[in-house]
């Protein structure tokens, strides 16, 4: 398979072949994140069955934006340093897996401005795409607007050893397969684990259709990142 990419021009040259792994090199990360009523994120979304959501004390559920940022990124059957730079992000959501009681997330679609992703279906990957947009502080995909606004988010989304602990350490997700019906299972294994930091000053705003949410952004270093899909 030959891919050209429509900045440079430069072709790649890619052999059709089943990947079982992602491996990126991360050099930092950032989570946008929303507490939501259940209700609201039910209207919007679909969850497969196995998976509730999970709810704060108040009963609160967590939508997050994941940003990162990757120097470069290859399937397990290839070299890292040889793809290039690339931005990814996706939409996910805190749940439980009611089979097994761990942790997990739900992903929606995986956006990156990386053109070889493009192809990801034709090596097994699906639940990808390059409709992005990304314009200084502004992101926008057909799904849905985010950008960061410069002032202070007033309130807490979560104490910080509980964010570590309980959102950015989750390694957990799935995502739905190609007949949209099945979802597939993603491990997520990483060299170092995340610290987040908030941005203080700093309000994440996210529309989707008719609704505005607003949180907070964190940010984390990167490291040397591996999913496994399943």
């Amino acid at each position: 398979m030959q891919l050209i990419d429509p900045q440079t021009q430069k072709k790649w040259s890619l052999e059709y072949r089943v990947v079982n792994a992602i491996k990126a090199s991360v050099t930092k990360r950032q989570l946008a994140n929303f507490k939501l009523k259940p209700q609201e994120l039910t209207k919007i979304f679909k969850i497969p069955k196995h998976l509730r959501l999970w709810q704060d004390e108040n009963g609160k559920a967590l939508l997050s934006l994941c940003m990162i940022w990757m120097d470069s990124v290859a399937p397990d059957w290839m070299p890292l340093d040889i793809l290039p730079k690339s931005f990814n992000c996706a939409l996910r959501i805190s749940c439980v897996d009611q089979d097994t009681g761990e942790n997990c997330v739900w992903v929606d679609t995986r956006y990156s401005d990386n053109f070889l992703v493009g192809a990801s279906k034709f090596f097994g990957l699906h639940g990808f795409s390059t409709n992005l947009n990304k314009q200084g502080e502004k992101i926008s995909t057909p799904e849905w607007e985010f950008e960061k606004t410069t002032q202070k988010f007033p309130g807490e989304i979560m104490k910080d050893k509980a964010f570590d602990q309980h959102i950015a350490d989750g390694v957990i997700s799935y995502s739905y397969g190609k007949d949209c019906s099945v979802s597939k299972r993603v491990d997520l294994i990483k060299e170092k684990p995340s610290v987040f930091h908030v941005h203080n000053g700093v309000t994440a705003k996210l529309r989707i259709g008719e609704h505005v949410f607003t949180g907070d952004l964190r940010e984390s270093a990167g490291s040397l990142y591996t999913w496994e899909f399943h």
